[in-house]
């Protein structure tokens, strides 16, 4: 049985997501385009079910399954990791990492950008406000034990850096997380 590591959320911080990703649209998808298992690549679209998942397609921007999350921003609000290489529809955005992370990572904030989720049910969209969202991330520490501080504020205007190995490590540590 695994054993779980403990998470202390008093000293996680606030980051914007415009910080950690590069934001990138998707574009027009009709239903026709999409032929079910004959397409090369998935395409995600807004929705929760099959992890967001409409069908198969070729010929679009395609974005890389170990840097970039998933984001449907209208309709509903539910980030996803896909497991291959994908393409996105109008109403997904894609978060692409700016540095390089493992997928336990990209599982790890995709589950907590879905924390967010109700702030935008009931009709309330995101599509105007995602680059502003503000997730809370578990930070890196110096040695001593005080909150690592980087001078070039690459994360934060407070200078706070996600703590990525934490966030892999404690992916690693639930059931199955060693499979990824």
């Amino acid at each position: 049985r695994a054993r779980f590591m403990n998470l202390n959320l008093n000293e996680w911080k606030s980051f914007c997501v415009n910080n950690i990703f590069f934001m990138l649209n998707g574009k027009g998808i009709t239903k026709e385009e999409v032929e079910e298992n004959e397409g090369l690549f998935k395409v995600v679209q807004s929705g929760e079910t099959n992890n967001g998942v409409l069908g198969k397609i070729d010929n679009r921007q395609l974005f890389d399954c170990e840097k970039t999350i998933a984001l449907a921003d209208r309709g509903c609000f539910h980030a996803s990791v896909q497991t291959e290489d994908f393409y996105i529809g109008t109403r997904v955005k894609a978060l692409e990492m700016k540095c390089c992370v493992s997928k336990g990572v990209l599982i790890f904030i995709a589950t907590i950008v879905n924390q967010e989720t109700f702030k935008y049910s009931y009709g309330r969209n995101c599509t105007a406000g995602v680059e502003n969202v503000r997730i809370k991330l578990p930070v890196k520490h110096n040695d001593d034990g005080i909150i690592f501080i980087d001078d070039e504020h690459t994360y934060s205007d407070e200078g706070y850096v996600p703590d990525w190995q934490f966030m892999e490590d404690y992916i690693k540590s639930l059931p199955y997380g060693d499979r990824l």
